[in-house]
């Protein structure tokens, strides 16, 4: 098993809201070729933080995939979901700002081939320089951060109950052992990898 999993760190819920309102506020300051780099990613950074899809998922979405009421996952086993209240203004507001061309392109394009979503690469660089610029410290992020500040913001709303942690196990698909370590970062100081 590898030990990437658990040097990832979650966003505290604080955190992340005070980033969401601080990248809405930027918005409106910055040139076009920035605010839509930084509109782009504000999305995916609510909708990771809201809904928790994996990176192939996250990377895979389209304008049309969500600003209905519902999103389906197409590369997890997970039902359709409600897109979260909060997550819907973000998209809503930010589509209205850019005005994208088309609405079945990739929410988060690669650079150089439009036609494709950005890379893993691109993409955990992307989301460590909007980090670093909104004073937030976490210098290993990636889209398992934002998984992992779903998993512990249900965790939380569920009270800490275990009932959160079987809700958790089937919509991420991971052992519960893994979802234990997400949401209780004291147990991850006991486990040693081998």
């Amino acid at each position: 098993m590898s030990s990437w999993v658990y040097r990832q760190r979650a966003l505290p819920w604080h955190v992340f809201l005070d980033l969401m309102s601080r990248i809405t506020e930027q918005l409106d300051k910055v040139d076009y070729p920035e605010r839509l780099h930084l509109a782009r990613y504000q999305v995916a950074i609510a909708f990771g933080c809201y809904h928790g899809p994996n990176f192939n998922e996250l990377t895979h979405i389209t304008w049309d995939d969500v600003l209905g009421d519902y999103y389906t996952f197409r590369y997890e086993k997970r039902p359709l979901t409600v897109i979260d209240q909060q997550a819907k203004a973000i998209i809503w507001h930010n589509h209205a700002l850019i005005q994208p061309d088309r609405n079945d392109d990739y929410m988060l394009q690669h650079p150089l081939y439009r036609s494709k979503p950005v890379n893993a690469r691109i993409f955990n660089q992307a989301l460590r320089q909007i980090f670093e610029q909104f004073g937030v410290d976490s210098p290993e992020a990636n889209s398992q951060t934002l998984r992992k500040t779903f998993a512990r913001k249900i965790y939380r709303d569920f009270g800490y109950a275990d009932i959160a942690l079987d809700i958790l196990k089937d919509e991420l698909g991971y052992s519960m052992h893994l979802i234990k370590v997400m949401v209780r970062p004291d147990e991850a100081n006991n486990i040693h990898i081998i």
